[in-house]
């Protein structure tokens, strides 16, 4: 619950063919929610999910909706550990075919959000993107295809605090 009364829809976007076996509680270090997450859409006080995996087997996704102005918020500097000073992001391997564009996009988005210390040339470095991509695809993309992106991030570029 967050605001005046309201419940984001929190389910879990994985293995949606199994019936959840456990109910559990989100913990939540958030200013808003006294440390947990407990009430849930339809009255209740812990979310049905499934047993977790064993350790160092892939992980267990949740999906939270309709929350776009609470994650704004949280993205700024009213979350109790200040603005994010990290990005992380996973491209699924199927999906890498314009990746190099995709972190160049990223790249400039992120430049335009003052309270996000960022610099570009470090983090493709870092990563190797100008050589690669940002992909184990050896054929990668140019990053210079983002100009094909400008629109599909127009939105992002006013993004200012």
């Amino acid at each position: 619950m967050w605001a005046i009364e309201q419940l984001f829809p929190i389910i879990p976007i994985q293995r949606l063919q199994e019936r959840p076996a456990v109910d559990g509680v989100l913990s939540d270090l958030t200013c808003d929610s006294d440390g947990k997450v407990d009430q849930f859409i339809g009255g209740r006080s812990s979310l049905p999910l499934h047993e977790l995996p064993a350790h160092g087997t892939r992980g267990y996704y949740l999906g939270m909706f309709l929350g776009g102005a609470y994650q704004e918020a949280l993205g700024g500097l009213h979350n109790l550990f200040g603005g994010p000073s990290v990005v992380m992001f996973e491209v699924l391997k199927q999906r890498t075919t314009d990746d190099g564009a995709t972190a160049a996009a990223l790249a400039r988005a992120f430049g335009s959000m003052p309270y996000l210390s960022f610099d570009a040339e470090e983090a493709a470095a870092m990563s190797g993107a100008e050589s690669s991509g940002m992909s184990s695809d050896s054929e990668g993309s140019a990053a210079g295809a983002a100009e094909d992106d400008d629109e599909e991030w127009e939105f992002m570029r006013g993004l200012t605090v």
